[in-house]
């Protein structure tokens, strides 16, 4: 034995399909991040009815980049990119299940199209509705997780990715909710109390863009050459290099720092 193991344990739905995804590191992501003061932004999201969160708020200005200036709007179809019509933002959070706490999540469609107060009702609302079970899609999926063997999750995964997105036929004929994870992730790791986190894709939801939100803590920042005590938080950034690279992260970059030191600038 190689490796002195005990007896195999229980995995949840989740940790099944993680396992079934991915396989020996051969992939594109590229991982960044930056650490941005939230002295200026949370006043102003206190002040908004819904009182958006930081995740809300970094998925709404992701979005209108994206719709802007179509960085990270494409997906990859039959080898080739194709931009997508709507700029929807899944938004991962951990539910409790029977077994503890699970991975899951909701998509917010039409993000630009959307005010920062409408994202944070709408997310508030399908998070209730979510924890109560009462996602009809994310119920299915989540026990047909539990009860599929590993070794069939392992080909199923991959069959429906190829399905819904290589020849980017409807999944639902199958049971699949129709592009369910929309253009990018935004996952707020800092409700586990993470003040970061490097976020791996997922390859069977091909999206090519994941934000990390971290918990905000005090930290040193220069302001006007001076070294000051500041609320921070550090957003990490995993993208598919296919479809972008570098100078897009750059981009990206640029307009979460204006972002957060202009907020009133980038809300709609």
């Amino acid at each position: 034995m190689n490796i002195e193991v005990g007896p195999p344990e229980p995995s949840s739905g989740y940790r099944k399909i993680s396992i079934a995804s991915w396989g020996k590191p051969r992939d594109p992501q590229v991982y960044s991040w930056v650490d941005l003061s939230v002295e200026k932004v949370e006043p102003f999201l206190a002040g908004i009815p819904g009182r958006p969160s930081l995740t809300h708020y970094t998925a709404k200005v992701i979005g209108d980049l994206i719709e802007e200036t179509g960085i990270f709007r494409q997906a990859l179809i039959r080898g080739r990119l194709r931009p997508r019509q709507s700029v929807g933002a899944f938004v991962t959070t951990l539910v409790r299940g029977k077994n503890g706490y699970d991975l899951s999540g909701f998509l917010i469609d039409d993000v630009p199209g959307k005010a920062l107060a409408q994202i944070a009702e709408e997310s508030k609302a399908k998070l209730s509705m979510l924890r109560k079970g009462g996602d009809p899609a994310m119920r299915r999926a989540d026990k047909l997780s539990r009860i599929t063997p590993q070794w069939i999750l392992t080909l199923m995964l991959p069959f429906h990715a190829w399905l819904g997105y290589s020849l980017n036929l409807d999944p639902r004929p199958i049971g699949f909710p129709k592009d369910n994870f929309g253009a990018f992730m935004v996952s707020s790791i800092g409700a586990l109390g993470l003040e970061h986190g490097l976020i791996p894709l997922s390859p069977y939801s091909r999206v090519p863009l994941i934000i990390g939100v971290g918990k905000p803590r005090l930290r040193p920042n220069v302001r006007d050459g001076q070294v000051v005590a500041e609320k921070m938080v550090r957003l990490t950034f995993t993208f598919d290099h296919r479809l972008a690279d570098g100078v897009h992260g750059a981009i990206l970059m640029k307009r979460l720092t204006d972002a957060f030191e202009k907020p009133e600038s980038f809300h709609a």
